[in-house]
């Protein structure tokens, strides 16, 4: 990949974010995709400042707070802070359909996640970085 078709991908070769409406504006399917990534990236960040560096560590943290039952219990933490912006699109992305529900997680914590792993796409979609972070560490440190 050329630098000239870097530059195309957007936030992460520089390029500006997009507005909070068009990020809003995303399919939930496209937020939920990208914030999945942006969830876990903030995980393991987090995990490598504070559990020490030992991977065993890290993993252990990672896997207990990267999956469905736990953004959705974490989510409660934060669900009352949330703008009408995010409120929406977190409630759109619980709301779609999807065809299928992992077998290890209700269906009700698979749609939850899917509602916070949009929101945290449409975050970084918009340029919200710090409010990503306060969101996360409210998630995780209650």
């Amino acid at each position: 990949m050329s630098l000239d078709s870097a530059e195309k991908i957007g936030l992460m070769a520089g390029g500006a974010p997009l507005s909070e409406k068009q990020a809003a504006q995303q399919s939930v399917h496209v937020l939920a995709f990208l914030g999945d990534s942006v969830y876990s990236t903030l995980t393991r960040e987090y995990a490598v400042r504070h559990t020490g560096g030992r991977a065993e560590d890290m993993h252990r943290f990672s896997v207990s707070e990267v999956n469905a039952a736990a953004q959705a219990r974490s989510f409660l933490r934060i669900r009352e802070r949330l703008s009408e912006t995010e409120e929406a699109v977190y409630r759109r992305a619980r709301n779609a359909h999807s065809s299928h529900t992992p077998k290890n997680m209700s269906e009700g914590e698979y749609h939850s996640a899917t509602g916070v792993e949009a929101l945290f796409g449409y975050l970084y979609l918009s340029g919200q970085f710090s409010r990503m972070y306060e969101l996360y560490f409210a998630m995780v440190e209650g």
